[in-house]
């Protein structure tokens, strides 16, 4: 396994991500936004992406902490985020936290081009998002994750991972992914945003993508 880690090129890499980008782009067509709209991701466009179940101590609306942070790293990465998961039934705050957000990215004309919430999460969409993103999401609060597989499936997927030290991700000190750390949860949003930027560099620069990439299939 780790011999054949070293064996791989950036080449190898990026016809991959390309195959998964295909795939990616082949299941969006059939899905809608939030605006009931198919979607296409552009081959060149850096693609973030939140996909897991919508609990607050998953935090999947930390990045829209700051819109203005959040519109930067989309517009210096040419990025998309993609955004999707189901809210637990029942859960009228989670709800409600989403609507906002949705609403807040409806009246930003760059937003609206940009993050995509994908509606109908299921095991189809969150392997096209494995396959053919470029940079995973998942700031579960520390302490509360379990386990978590779908960094692994990222990690799996040549991805470049931004997670907090919780869960599976924590098996190994340092964790081998883009860690976001923090004293409290405003210092963890601003180690996010820094982690997003760095890993949207990280995408567009050929060796460090390949050290990156490496280093995670290893710890995996």
């Amino acid at each position: 396994y780790r011999d054949k880690i070293k064996d791989l090129t950036i080449d190898e890499i990026k016809d991959l991500k390309k195959i998964g980008r295909d795939k990616l782009n082949q299941i969006l067509a059939h899905r809608k936004d939030q605006y009931g709209n198919p979607i296409y991701i552009p081959d060149e466009a850096v693609v973030f992406d939140f996909k897991r179940r919508f609990v607050s101590y998953k935090r999947p609306l930390m990045p829209f902490e700051d819109i203005e942070k959040l519109k930067t790293i989309l517009k210096e990465n040419d990025g998309h985020y993609i955004l999707t998961g189901k809210v637990h039934q029942g859960d009228h705050e989670m709800r409600k936290k989403l609507n906002e957000v949705l609403g807040r990215i409806e009246f930003d004309a760059d937003l609206r081009d940009r993050v995509h919430y994908i509606q109908d999460y299921d095991e189809e969409l969150g392997f096209a998002l494995a396959a053919g993103s470029d940079i995973a999401i998942n700031v579960p609060i520390v302490g509360l994750e379990a386990c978590g597989t779908s960094f692994m499936k990222d990690i799996a997927n040549l991805k470049v991972l931004v997670s907090t030290a919780d869960g599976g991700v924590a098996d190994l000190s340092p964790p081998p992914c883009l860690e976001v750390s923090g004293a409290n949860y405003d210092s963890e949003v601003n180690s996010l945003y820094e982690q997003m930027s760095r890993a949207g560099r990280i995408i567009k620069n050929d060796n460090w993508r390949k050290t990156q990439i490496e280093r995670q299939l290893n710890g995996y």
